[in-house]
């Protein structure tokens, strides 16, 4: 009996506490943490906090005047523990569990200090590696302050939404934390991350279509508002460039780690030529990477399949029932297509020496051991490379409806 006494007292010292659990009303979620660069080392840290009474139907109406979120804005060393200087003004525990974003100013980004601060990053416990990084045109705080979403009080909800549907349709890269500092680690491969803006430029995009774009340049009549568009190019952890939304689209395309699931464009059409073709990509899968890696005669071919559906003809030419007109169209976009891919190979060879497309994880298997691997040198051999892409295109259907409606029948 004793002894069953003296186990069971002996079972609470191994029983786990609620000492250091903290209520919700104690703790403040951050969303956005935005980085912009400053003087003497330091950063300027802007923390976008949630108010979670605001936007949802649990809590009822909040009171009048109540904003959903609130941003500050510090000077600080780190952006991490900048949150315990913040609490110097805010009564709430800031808590990183929440964070969907991490927005950077281009002018941090492409600063030699960029990839030592952001490392800081990777030990902390709180800070998921999944959060997405955003690299701004204007000041991160700029970004988030000026930030108005039209169809969502709650931050984190636009971002988790806006985010998902720009990768979707390809406008945007995958770009979270832990790609980067596997990217970066790697150092053999162009790492894409998210271009953003608040601000309209003033180049003329008039002659620009739907995905030539460059945040900030989508010609939008009305409101301004943020803009998600094309990407940001790093190298060894620093910003070097960008690429719009369509050089985005094919680097992705031509990447065996990504499927883009939504993707709307137009051609120009090769019986019409002051007229453009609608297409949406249904099956972007299945590209194949031959490489031949013998320096100095290295070769690369790509075989990028890909099947489209025609949505829109506004030509009116009948490619849906007269199959030498189709077949006309198929070689027309196959040409097109395998020009776009290889002039973003030649563009990014040339002018960074590098690629975007995750080639290298490929190229691994074609070495015995990861010592052949490193003394190959990926980075440092591929600008010699010998490349060259090549689109199949399948046109599966023609929409809904095969045969061409006839305008010129069309009687009052």
């Amino acid at each position: 009996m004793i002894g069953k006494i003296l186990l069971c007292l002996g079972t609470l010292f191994i029983l786990t506490g609620c000492w250091d659990k903290k209520e919700l009303e104690q703790i403040s979620y951050v969303v956005a943490i935005g980085l912009d660069k400053s003087e003497d080392n330091k950063i300027e840290v802007t923390y976008q906090i949630a108010n979670p009474e605001v936007g949802t139907s649990l809590t009822g109406s909040p009171p009048p005047g109540e904003k959903p979120y609130e941003n500050v804005t510090i000077l600080a060393n780190d952006f991490l523990t900048a949150r315990n200087t913040v609490n110097s003004f805010i009564s709430r525990k800031l808590s990183f569990s929440q964070t969907h974003v991490l927005i950077v100013s281009e002018e941090l980004a492409r600063s030699e200090e960029f990839i030592k601060m952001i490392y800081t990053g990777i030990r902390e416990r709180e800070l998921r590696k999944t959060v997405n990084m955003i690299i701004t045109k204007e000041k991160a705080r700029q970004f988030i302050n000026n930030n108005q979403p039209l169809l969502e009080t709650r931050p984190h909800k636009y971002y988790q939404l806006m985010i998902n549907r720009a990768r979707e349709t390809g406008f945007v890269p995958p770009s979270d934390l832990l790609q980067f500092f596997q990217t970066t680690e790697r150092d053999a491969d162009l790492f894409l991350a998210m271009y953003a803006t608040t601000e309209k430029s003033d180049v003329e995009t008039r002659n620009k279509f739907e995905d030539e774009y460059n945040a900030g340049q989508v010609p939008i009549i009305g409101e301004q508002i943020t803009q998600f568009m094309g990407s940001a190019l790093f190298k060894e952890g620093k910003m070097i460039g960008t690429l719009n939304g369509e050089e985005t689209r094919v680097a992705l395309i031509m990447d065996p780690t990504v499927t883009i699931e939504d993707m709307l464009t137009t051609y120009e059409d090769p019986l019409q030529p002051k007229y453009r073709i609608a297409t949406k990509v249904t099956d972007a899968r299945g590209l194949k990477v031959k490489m031949k890696l013998d320096k100095p005669h290295s070769k690369i071919r790509v075989e990028i399949p890909l099947s489209l559906e025609v949505i829109g003809v506004f030509s009116q030419i009948n490619y849906s029932t007269d199959l030498k007109k189709q077949k006309l169209l198929k070689k027309h976009l196959e040409y097109i297509l395998s020009k776009k891919a290889n002039e973003n190979i030649d563009n990014l060879q040339q002018k960074y020496g590098a690629e975007a497309y995750n080639w290298s994880l490929i190229a691994q298997r074609h070495f015995l051991t990861q010592k052949d691997y490193e003394e190959f040198d990926w980075m440092k051999s591929y600008p010699s490379f010998d490349i060259e892409a090549k689109v199949n295109v399948t046109i599966e259907e023609f929409g809904q409806q095969v045969q061409t409606p006839r305008l010129d029948m069309v009687e009052d």
